[in-house]
Parts: C-alpha cells; structure tokens; sequence
C-alpha cells in the first residue's frame, strides 16, 4: 500500500507539472492578444484624443484623424455638462 501512495504522489506531481506547464502556455497566448499598455514616450495611436494630446505636446499639428477625435470628445463633455446643469444627468 505505501509503495502505491508514494507511485500515485509521483504521478500527481507529474500531472501536476504538465498542468503548470499547459498554464504557463495559454495565459502567454491570451497576454499575447492583450493590448498592450503604452510605455512612457511611446506614440499613441492616431484618430484618438491620447493621439490629439499627444501632438500638442510635441508641438506638431494633429492630424484629421486625431482633430476630429478631440472634437467628439470635446462635444460629448459639453453635452454632458450641459445635462448636468439642467439636472439631466442620467447615468447611461
């Protein structure tokens, strides 16, 4: 019996050691798939209000894509001020 708890130990560790493994291989594949967060200096992308910001602080003109991002952003805080002067201020 002992002989046959210490066998069934070895093959629970080995069991145990090809789950870890397979583990270590899907979280890699899902962080894959992650975008991934922006280092400092890095460029955001473009068409974005973190782009239109980005521009400005390199003292570049923004571009189309980024201009018209900052522009929905900066109409959608207006709106949202604006329900929230009149009361309106719904969470959605």
């Amino acid at each position: 019996m002992i002989q046959t708890l210490e066998q069934r130990l070895v093959e629970l560790r080995d069991l145990r050691r090809r789950v870890n493994a397979e583990i270590r291989k899907v979280q890699g594949a899902i962080d894959d798939q992650r975008p991934r967060k922006r280092r400092n200096g890095e460029k955001p992308p473009c068409g974005t209000e973190q782009g239109y910001h980005w521009h400005r602080r390199q003292g570049e003109p923004a571009d189309q894509g980024c201009r018209d991002a900052h522009a929905s952003y900066e109409r959608e805080r207006a709106a949202q001020r604006r329900r929230s002067a009149r009361g309106w201020d719904v969470a959605s």
